[in-house]
């Protein structure tokens, strides 16, 4: 728990300092009783680009996320005095029976080892497979149900978004979470990922 609200602030004042305009100060508040904890961050900035936490950007859909796989609530928005919050709810059950559940897929063996050992290095979050190619992504995502981290190219035997619209796509009765990483500078990417069913893109 401990780690899940630490990094839900970090995300928050991050998001404060880049995007509030004319803020002078960031207040993050921890309430708590024997069954919740509650993170609020507020800033006193002239407003933000983002309208509303169900718009992808400033990293507000992966806190929403993350708060949901925990079993929180989330909300984010502009207040009527000036300035914007960001507030999650978790439950303190969560600390020991959740986790998030990562699967990468990637052509590229130094990305794969890369992310894992950026994502094996946070508490919450276990990595349960590798995916070399969209065959294999769509096989062990359908066996293991993770949330799922696709990044750069596309598989040969699969395009991305093909095996995104398969995962997470419209008609899928459960989709998946999935999150895209690229180092193509190319926003017709991350766009088409995110129209093919993906949560969120990240160049």
């Amino acid at each position: 728990m401990d780690a899940a609200c630490f990094r839900l602030a970090q995300e928050a004042v991050t998001n404060a300092l880049r995007h509030a305009r004319q803020a002078s100060e960031v207040v993050v508040r921890v309430d708590g009783d024997d069954d919740h904890v509650r993170v609020t961050v507020v800033d006193d900035g002239r407003g933000h680009a983002a309208p509303t936490a169900s718009t992808p950007g400033f990293g507000l859909v992966g806190m929403a996320e993350r708060a949901k796989l925990l079993g929180g609530t989330f909300e984010a928005g502009p207040r009527p005095s000036g300035g914007w919050t960001v507030a999650a709810t978790f439950p303190r059950r969560a600390a020991t029976t959740m986790t998030i559940r990562v699967l990468i897929a990637d052509d590229q063996g130094i990305v794969r080892t890369g992310l894992r050992m950026i994502l094996d290095a946070q508490p919450d979050i276990e990595v349960v497979g590798k995916a070399v190619n969209g065959r294999d992504a769509l096989q062990l995502a359908r066996r293991l149900r993770p949330m799922c981290a696709s990044s750069t190219s596309a598989c040969p035997r699969s395009t991305a978004s093909s095996s995104h619209r398969r995962l997470a796509g419209p008609d899928v009765a459960d989709p998946l979470a999935i999150v895209v990483i690229t180092t193509f500078d190319l926003d017709e990417y991350v766009h088409g990922a995110l129209k093919a069913g993906s949560r969120a893109g990240s160049c």
